[in-house]
């Protein structure tokens, strides 16, 4: 194998949990000679290093990586797979398998994917996202912390927690306090208290947080 002509693929999700704000799915695309520099780069996922590693990190990590593919997913569109749809993982494997697509579209000879699997059943997740899949023949790995056993996931991991991370800056910007976007967060409760009606564009409105406020503020009228 010409390792410097093959690639591979490493993707990603921050934001599967929130109240507030997109998903990011990013995908990390590498020669397969190169990823000795992702080892020595990257030792741990994006939740264990501060937003200021982060941002370090992804500058460093965008310097390495051949090319980087970042999907934006937005609450409404989040709400229409939940409600709508077959559900959030079937939605993450729609867009992660978008992701593989657009990188064999780009011209780069992936042999290898990895990706972090949501589903409690690995396997059934990759089944998930090869129905989506295009022209891709390759191997597709994937597993549980997928983002702490390999470089080129944690990599993808650091990236799309920096984008989020960005994003709901901008939407502070716009609508104040918002907390971290988690339903966990004191200030983002707060928010959904006070703003359920008139902040819905940024809220996960098929979210149980969203829907008991929702409930509970419409039966007060």
């Amino acid at each position: 194998m010409d390792e410097d002509n093959t690639y591979v693929l490493g993707i990603d999700e921050a934001g599967r949990g929130p109240v507030i704000g997109p998903m990011v799915i990013t995908g990390i695309i590498a020669r397969i000679s190169q990823l000795s520099r992702f080892d020595k780069l990257v030792v741990k996922d994006s939740k264990k290093y501060t937003p200021r590693q982060r941002e370090a990190l992804s500058q460093l990590i965008r310097e390495l990586a051949n090319d980087i593919i970042v999907k934006i997913v937005e609450p409404r569109e989040i709400d229409k797979w939940v409600e709508d749809g077959d559900g959030l993982n079937e939605m993450e494997a729609f867009f992660y398998a978008s992701i593989i697509n657009e990188a064999v579209s780009r011209g780069y000879n992936i042999t290898l994917v990895y990706v972090d699997a949501c589903d409690t059943d690995p396997e059934r997740f990759r089944g998930r996202l090869s129905k989506y899949i295009e022209d891709y023949n390759g191997v597709i790995i994937s597993e549980h912390k997928a983002d702490e056993n390999y470089s080129i996931v944690a990599s993808a991991s650091i990236i799309a927690k920096t984008i989020r991370d960005r994003e709901i800056d901008k939407l502070k910007k716009v609508y104040g306090e918002i907390g971290s976007g988690y339903p966990s967060d004191p200030k983002t409760r707060e928010f959904l208290e006070k703003h359920w009606r008139e902040g819905a564009d940024i809220i996960r409105r098929s979210w149980k947080p969203y829907k008991t406020i929702n409930r509970k503020k419409s039966g007060e009228k």
